[in-house]
């Protein structure tokens, strides 16, 4: 049901779907719709701890998709192999402007992905890291990104724990 109405839909602009435990067949049906939908600007997928949050094939429906500019996948479980999909979406994608991956453990290896991403995106100026366990190691991808990237205007990496030496890091690209 999802797949057909998010497909063919022209009128629905926001999905919220919270709590929404999606196994692997629906997460399939929703990433083709998600590639051809020309409405959708804002979708979040927040709590979903379904069998896959985040998987392969949403992420690949992202790198083509030219309507979604919000993306909200905050608390849920990800692990270092999800974070290399949204680096890779963050690559490709030219239209996503804000992305929440707060609270979904990511840690700082997942957090380095991100920032690895963000060196060659152009188009994101809100990003959510908070509370996703990473250390300075990851955090500081984040912060060599922001070096050469001019496009991000609006960053919460709160309760990450990045000690005196990323806080430093940070004060300096103010």
């Amino acid at each position: 049901v999802y797949k057909r109405q998010l497909k063919y839909s022209k009128f629905i602009t926001k999905l919220k779907l919270r709590f929404s435990e999606m196994d692997g067949d629906c997460t399939k049906s929703f990433e083709e719709a998600l590639r051809v939908n020309k409405a959708l600007t804002e979708l979040k997928l927040e709590y979903d701890h379904g069998e896959i949050p985040y998987s392969y094939s949403i992420n690949s429906a992202l790198e083509v998709n030219k309507t979604l500019l919000k993306l909200d996948l905050s608390s849920n479980q990800m692990y270092e192999e999800e974070a290399e999909y949204i680096s890779k979406m963050l690559k490709a994608n030219k239209t996503l402007v804000e992305l929440n991956i707060s609270q979904c453990d990511i840690g700082s290896k997942g957090v380095k992905l991100i920032g690895e991403g963000l060196k060659v995106n152009k188009t994101l100026t809100k990003l959510d890291v908070r509370s996703n366990k990473g250390k300075y190691t990851g955090i500081e991808s984040i912060g060599k990104a922001l070096e050469s990237n001019e496009t991000l205007k609006d960053l919460d990496i709160g309760y990450n724990l990045i000690g005196d030496k990323g806080a430093e890091l940070f004060l300096s690209l103010i």
